[in-house]
């Protein structure tokens, strides 16, 4: 680019051919070998000539008789040891050409650029996190604990059931209870696989569900081998004895007990003469009848329960009302005894928001009397003791649980009679020396320490 002027250009100097060196001859044992040094530069033919008539064009030009040496034009120094795209060429020691890495380039040339595809590669790495997540690749398959989770109570000790379920398996396991006892071992059956599905934890429930099931059959195939045995008389007896107590049942509309003694008969007849439509007619209203009569019984049973923790409830709102926590607290836990099973849950939850408020209530106010009485735990003064002691006697007043007052109170009472130990002591002296008026305050020092 810079142009020089011709009258200060210089001449290159003649090319010389460097000096032979001997070279060793395959096969020629006395040929010299030239000690090679590691540390010498390496030896680079010339350039030819651009006006030779051997090579055509100069550097750079197409020609037939071109020599390609392998030198690229220089693209600036990089740092040592860096190795990449586009930079320059530097020799080895073996006289092989080197590439070098240009400063900057490359994906993590910079802190820019590594920054940007630090970037991606996250977007793209939680992008296939949410996908395989949400294929359920990372979700857990365990039965239990997922089916179990909805019958614990989110605030309450996760190793108890919640109350409301625990009422509702213990309802299902006493009417299980019953139907096995009356004979009906499938509604038996029915009762304890219900509890079992609230909670398969309960091992009662899928052992008596297994001897449910066992009475199941056993009581088929006894039926089987009755109607294999019996004679003609006495299937027809079976049939006429069922379809009488199922019909006087149903229209005297018997109780429990009756029907259930009906349901009997029709069953015995049934067995006799299986697939008969009458036997199986009544059977099926038969237990209806005694579905519906066990659910009434419990309702009035319920209603009785409600009857007995109302005029509870409200009681233990007006002590509340009225500051009596103690009484408050008495006549909620009475309530709440009223209905163990829970079937009433509104008035059991009333119960509870009671209990747990007066309880909160009864706590803070003998926390605050326990306050009033610290300030006079450390004094010196019998009087500041004697506050103490009231402050201490009114917070177990309000809450006879209260540990702490307990403690305190006893430790201040201690102190008390010590000091009035020793104001007895003076005082008898005093009365041995006559001196009775000086007596009479020792005394009465004795009887306000000692309250």
């Amino acid at each position: 680019p810079n142009q020089v002027p011709e009258a200060q250009q210089q001449p290159h100097p003649p090319f010389e051919a460097p000096p032979a060196f001997p070279v060793e001859e395959i096969g020629d044992p006395d040929a010299t070998i030239e000690p090679r040094d590691d540390n010498a530069p390496p030896i680079f033919a010339p350039l030819p000539d651009s006006g030779s008539p051997d090579t055509g064009g100069g550097f750079g030009e197409a020609s037939d008789h071109a020599i390609d040496y392998g030198i690229s034009p220089e693209l600036g120094d990089v740092a040592e040891g860096e190795w990449g795209f586009g930079g320059a060429l530097q020799s080895g020691r073996d006289g092989s050409l080197v590439a070098q890495k240009a400063p900057g380039s490359g994906i993590f040339g910079n802190w820019v650029r590594t920054a940007i595809v630090g970037l991606l590669i996250a977007s793209v790495g939680l992008v296939l996190f949410k996908k395989l997540s949400d294929s359920g690749v990372f979700s857990s398959t365990t039965v239990q604990g997922e089916s179990q989770s909805i019958y614990y109570g989110e605030d309450a000790n996760p190793n108890l059931l919640d109350p409301n379920i625990l009422a509702r398996t213990n309802q299902l396991m006493d009417e299980g209870r019953q139907a096995f006892s009356r004979g009906d071992y499938f509604a038996a059956f029915q009762k304890y696989f219900e509890v079992s599905a609230i909670d398969p934890s309960s091992t009662t429930a899928r052992r008596e569900q297994v001897r449910a099931c066992e009475m199941v059959a056993v009581s088929r195939l006894k039926g089987k081998v009755s109607a294999d045995e019996a004679t003609v008389e006495q299937k027809r007896d079976a049939l006429d004895e069922g379809l009488k107590a199922g019909e006087e049942a149903l229209s005297r509309r018997m109780g429990v007990g009756g029907c259930e003694a009906a349901l009997r008969k029709v069953r015995e007849g049934k067995a006799l003469n299986p697939g008969n439509e009458e036997l199986l007619e009544l059977e099926k209203k038969l237990r209806s009848r005694i579905a519906y009569l066990i659910s009434e019984g419990k309702k009035r049973t319920k209603e009785t329960i409600a009857a007995e923790m109302q005029p509870l409830i409200a009681s233990g709102s007006r002590n509340y009302t009225a500051g009596r926590y103690a009484s408050a607290i008495a006549d909620f836990e009475k309530a709440l005894a009223k209905d163990p099973n829970r079937s009433n849950i509104d008035l059991v939850q009333q119960a509870e928001d009671g209990l747990e408020r007066a309880k909160n209530k009864r706590r803070g106010e003998a926390r605050r009397h326990y306050q009033d009485a610290a300030r006079y735990f450390n004094s010196t003064d019998s009087a500041d003791l004697r506050r103490a002691r009231t402050a201490l006697r009114q917070a177990l007043a309000v809450d006879p649980d209260f540990t702490s007052a307990s403690t305190k109170l006893a430790a201040v009472t201690r102190e008390l009679r010590a000091r009035a130990k020793e104001e007895y002591d003076k005082g008898k002296v005093m009365l041995s020396a006559s001196q009775y008026e000086r007596a009479r305050l020792h005394f009465q020092k004795v009887i306000s320490l000692l309250d």
